[in-house]
């Protein structure tokens, strides 16, 4: 009779992942974590802080493109909100480090010079540079452009407004 009291708590230790499910609810992984981890920043994985997400005004956010270890992120001032893979130019077309503004978004972009469809596309350039949907090889693979995938261009799109500031930069030493 005295271990009434406990029988909920000894069903939930003998049904497989329930505690640890409800233990890693509690836990979200903070950006150092995610950056310590093995295998970053090569990793295809993204980070975001999910409540931060939510709550950040959009006047406060800028993107940083890291050439080097293709990789972006962005921020809320100076805290990381996201953190993402990227596909930045080749050699031939290489993207260009600097400041730059979001000029235009177009959820349904399409590019008549190649011929393809560039989803949550964010211009950077008048000349056709900008940020968008598209298969990220995590080697500079691109002409010119930052392709992201699927999942972090939409939640970026959905993010900043045109105005943001974006800088790109050529070292790949990372302000964790």
């Amino acid at each position: 009779m005295k271990l009434l009291p406990y029988l909920p708590l000894m069903i939930l230790l003998f049904v497989p992942g329930t505690v640890h499910a409800a233990m890693e609810a509690e836990h979200l992984e903070t950006h150092a974590e995610f950056v310590a981890r093995k295998g970053y920043p090569e990793s295809m994985e993204q980070w975001s802080d999910r409540h931060l997400l939510k709550a950040v005004d959009a006047r406060v956010l800028h993107v940083v493109i890291y050439l080097g270890s293709q990789r972006g992120r962005l921020y809320a001032n100076e805290q990381v909100v996201m953190d993402f893979p990227v596909c930045t130019g080749d050699r031939d077309h290489p993207t260009p480090a600097g400041t730059f503004t979001v000029l235009e978004k177009d959820k349904d972009h399409y590019s008549d010079l190649y011929g393809l469809a560039m989803p949550c596309f964010m211009r950077l350039t008048r000349d056709g540079i900008g940020l968008h949907a598209g298969p990220v090889f995590r080697t500079p693979q691109s002409h010119g452009c930052i392709r992201m995938t699927r999942e972090s261009c939409v939640s970026l799109f959905n993010r900043i407004r045109l105005g943001t500031p974006v800088r790109i930069v050529a070292e790949c030493v990372m302000k964790h």
